[in-house]
């Protein structure tokens, strides 16, 4: 669930899909940047950290807090694409001046053939995080009752990977290629990544000292509302801080002072 390896996927795969059956760029453009947001999934970063700070189980977490709002979140931007895209390309074709008339062209390109059953292995880590939780407890044997974290589903889930591509392509050299490269790329993302992530601990850092989340947890009433209050609180300080730095990584460094400020105020980390 990498936000950045999902939306070159997409700018590689649906961008010149979509373009071909007549849709303008910034309709692909937009839609593209909303799913690549989305992030969902039990081996996302933020929602490693989410469980971490709220001190529960991972793929519990997943199931009974996030996916009950990615149920309504996902069909809800889906029904705004289709009626705030549609508006905004009408008034775009009113004030057409022809540089966008284009209809990108796809053409068959040459492709290697790959085994279908390829397309099972980048979700063997998802199948082992819900295997090996507390929702599974109850129906495996007792010697297979353990909990298996994301870094080691993950390392399992590459190691078989690389086995399973070396059997079926009979070269070594090759798969270590492959591996060589995908590491080459994640360490470029990397950089500009942890700078990103870098730079939102100092922005929450900073706004802790200089007393900012002081105040505007003081400014909260108690009562039955403070729990929506600080939750639209933190929700818009993440949210300007995404804007800001250009990356949902600000969750990362705002969720520990999040669970803080929870904790005092006795509202449920997890929620």
């Amino acid at each position: 669930p990498s936000a950045s390896g999902l939306g070159l996927l997409m700018m590689a795969t649906m961008y010149p899909v979509l373009r071909s059956v007549g849709c303008s760029k910034e309709s692909v453009a937009a839609v593209i940047a909303s799913g690549v947001c989305l992030d969902f999934g039990p081996a996302a970063s933020s929602m490693i950290v989410g469980a971490e700070v709220a001190k529960v189980d991972l793929f519990g977490f997943f199931v009974y807090q996030q996916l009950p709002v990615a149920v309504v979140l996902i069909p809800f931007i889906g029904v705004m694409h289709m009626i705030m895209l549609r508006y905004w390309d009408k008034k775009a074709a009113t004030q057409e001046n022809g540089s966008d008339n284009e209809v990108m062209s796809t053409k068959p390109s040459d492709k290697k053939d790959v085994p279908t059953f390829y397309a099972l292995l980048p979700a063997i880590p998802m199948f082992l995080l819900f295997i090996f939780s507390e929702l599974s407890e109850g129906i495996l044997p007792v010697w297979m009752r353990f909990h298996v974290d994301v870094v080691s589903a993950l390392l399992f889930s590459f190691a078989l990977s690389l086995l399973v591509d070396i059997a079926m392509g009979r070269n070594v050299k090759q798969a270590l290629a492959k591996v060589s490269a995908l590491f080459d790329q994640m360490g470029k993302a990397f950089i500009a990544i942890v700078s990103i992530i870098f730079c939102a601990q100092v922005l929450a850092t900073g706004m802790m000292k200089i007393g900012v989340i002081n105040i505007l947890f003081n400014m909260v009433p108690t009562g039955n509302h403070t729990m929506i209050l600080t939750v639209v609180i933190f929700s818009s300080l993440i949210f300007f801080g995404s804007v800001l730095l250009g990356t949902g990584t600000t969750f990362n460094a705002f969720a520990p002072v999040a669970g803080e400020v929870a904790k005092v105020a006795g509202i449920p980390m997890a929620g």
